[in-house]
């Protein structure tokens, strides 16, 4: 008897609402939080839909006191909603978008490029994820803040990290901390001496590169970050402290792109591959023809402008975009200040969609 298979769609998200509630289920079972007796109530936290398919990864403590209470409507909420919203569109259509049509090109068929392409090709992913993700962030966080409720920041600008332990606390800030807090401290965390300090950080990584995806690919990319994490313990952080920060930021950086490699490329052969090509000279002059028809179709000058405002880092980040927005000294200037940025942003995204095909978020995958 033959068995058809069969074949099923896996929910937009569902590791993420997931892990939000484990994250319940395990501040119970340790005595970190009352049980919540209210099915309603319990679904209501699972179920809340901004950071639902993507995150950030929300806690119970901090969500249900903000859920289970009512929210006046304030302008104010919606004139702060409406800019995170439109920043982190802006950050995916205008910046994620452009850079993974670049990055696709060049990861899909490494063998045809080699030298500058291909590390043009690993900065634009480098570039995509993190305007990509944290884009979604804003996102979540601007349409929560509608209906008076804040999110859990879940970026902190992390490329300009001067470490990979600096890195972790900087991207995708609610995972790190789940895994730190239901994974790494139960395996033993810091204790037991060095050694097992080496052995629960390299488990810990490895599983978060397996929670993207069951393939060799991530457990490397999981282990590569494990390994660099290993080596700030062993004191490679007090020889980096006699090092200019900027120089610390730019080995973390190159790091990071490099294990981007093994995370975007489709197999672990394409990542080894890749990684070679970089190392040889330059072939062929196709990502050179793009470049002009993205400067000529899809607007280099969206591409360019964007990618500045995203590593400005008073704008990605959100506390920091906060405390600007909040200040009181020259208000009519202040006021002209976010207007015109949000209408730029606007601008920018009307020229996206008009000239670029829509990519889906990145991380609606896991």
């Amino acid at each position: 008897m033959i068995l058809n298979a069969v074949y099923f769609s896996i929910p937009v998200g569902i590791s993420f609402y997931t892990f939000q509630s484990l994250s319940y289920t395990f501040d119970v079972y340790y005595g970190r939080q009352k049980a919540e007796t209210s099915l309603p109530r319990y679904a209501a936290f699972v179920a809340y839909f901004p950071p639902l398919v993507a995150g950030p990864i929300e806690r119970f403590h901090h969500l249900s006191t903000q859920i289970f209470t009512f929210h006046k409507p304030l302008y104010k909420n919606f004139a702060d909603g409406f800019r995170l919203m439109l920043f982190g569109f802006f950050l995916k259509m205008c910046i994620a978008d452009n850079a993974g049509n670049y990055a696709d090109l060049v990861f899909t068929k490494p063998e045809d490029y080699a030298g500058g392409s291909v590390l043009l090709g690993m900065l634009m992913f480098g570039i995509q994820i993190y305007a990509d993700f944290s884009g979604y962030s804003l996102i979540a966080q601007g349409a929560s803040i509608w209906l008076g409720i804040h999110l859990i920041d879940n970026f902190r600008t992390p490329y300009l990290s001067a470490s990979v332990s600096e890195f972790w606390k900087r991207w995708h800030i609610s995972l790190t901390s789940w895994f730190k807090d239901y994974l790494y401290i139960p395996l033993g965390g810091s204790r037991g001496g060095r050694f097992a300090t080496y052995r629960n950080l390299t488990i810990t990584m490895m599983l978060g590169g397996l929670w993207h995806g069951a393939s060799w690919n991530f457990v490397i990319w999981g282990a590569f970050h494990g390994l660099f994490l290993v080596v700030d313990k062993l004191g490679w952080t007090s020889i980096s402290e006699r090092l200019p920060r900027l120089i610390n930021t730019l080995i973390t950086f190159v790091l990071v792109l490099i294990g981007w490699v093994f995370f975007r490329a489709e197999t672990l052969p394409k990542a080894l591959e890749y990684l070679q090509r970089m190392l040889t000279g330059p072939t062929g002059n196709e990502p050179l023809r793009y470049l002009e028809t993205l400067a000529t179709n899809r607007s280099l000058f969206t591409f360019c402008l964007a990618t500045i405002i995203c590593f400005l880092p008073i704008l990605i980040d959100q506390n920091n975009l906060r405390e600007m927005l909040k200040l009181r000294l020259s208000a009519r200037a202040l006021l002209l200040l976010k207007s015109s940025f949000a209408g730029v942003c606007f601008f920018l995204c009307v020229v996206s969609i008009a000239n670029a095909n829509f990519i889906p978020f990145i991380y609606f995958r896991f």
